[in-house]
């Protein structure tokens, strides 16, 4: 397959929690057996999204991890600023005059709803006070409906191509509870898949 291509809340507290680290989770791992290096050093970052500004804050925070790790990187929407699918010849023409030797594209492939439910204790049948007030003061609140909070888990494809051959070299499939924010989950993701890639001598 050408690169080408394939680019044209147990409580509501612990929800809060996640979402503001962005632990992420990565599932599945896959390196071509058949390759035998040299590790790329020059990649292009690019994110697959329908919105600039998330596009624009993703490549930036990862391709600034990047760097810091010693891999040349730059952003692809200096090079590509349109929205949506891009004709392949201009991507083709831009990665050329780029020098990158590799492209590493991330995208949302599935974004799965959860509920977290906080119930109140229950205290059991026989825990009455005396009389319908002490009653109702207390256990009759027991069987009240627990708090539900909905919150997002984003499985998102992280995939590294070779510009000379046009093959992955190095795919991933991870999960992240939504962050409030683009950065935090830019940088979560490129501290995790990158020590992987590493480790595996892809970059």
């Amino acid at each position: 397959m050408s690169v080408l291509r394939l680019i044209a809340r147990p409580f509501l507290l612990a929800v809060l929690f996640l979402s503001a680290c962005a632990p992420v989770s990565v599932r599945n791992v896959w390196r071509d057996p058949a390759y035998t290096g040299p590790a790329l050093h020059h990649v292009v970052v690019m994110a697959i999204s329908r919105s600039d500004v998330q596009r624009r804050v993703f490549e930036d925070n990862f391709a600034n991890y990047l760097q810091q790790q010693g891999v040349q990187a730059q952003v692809s929407y200096n090079m590509l600023p349109e929205n949506g699918p891009i004709a392949n010849d201009k991507i083709q023409a831009a990665f050329a005059q780029s020098g990158a030797d590799g492209v590493l594209v991330t995208r949302i492939i599935h974004v799965e709803q959860r509920l977290d439910v906080a119930p109140y204790p229950y205290m059991g049948p026989g825990w009455y006070r005396p009389g319908f007030y002490g009653w109702y003061g207390g256990p009759a609140w027991s069987a009240v409906p627990a708090d539900v909070y909905q919150y997002s888990v984003l499985t998102l494809e992280t995939t590294l191509w070779s510009l000379s051959s046009g093959k992955i070299v190095w795919t991933a499939a991870s999960q992240i509870v939504e962050p409030d924010d683009v950065s935090r989950l830019a940088s979560s993701l490129a501290q995790t898949l990158v020590a992987r890639m590493r480790a595996e001598g892809v970059l």
